[in-house]
């Protein structure tokens, strides 16, 4: 019972971990994506 209470507590915060690292990825897209527009204004995404 314990054993499982801790494993589901573990799970949780790497889901939490994954999520704010593809929170930061898509960030760091954006800001990128941003970037190119400023250089180069006529190429759409």
């Amino acid at each position: 019972m314990l054993l499982a209470e801790r494993r589901r507590e573990e799970l949780g915060h790497l889901l939490r971990e994954r999520t704010a690292n593809e929170t930061e990825i898509l960030v760091g897209h954006e800001r990128a994506n941003q970037r190119m527009q400023q250089f180069m204004p006529t190429i759409s995404t």
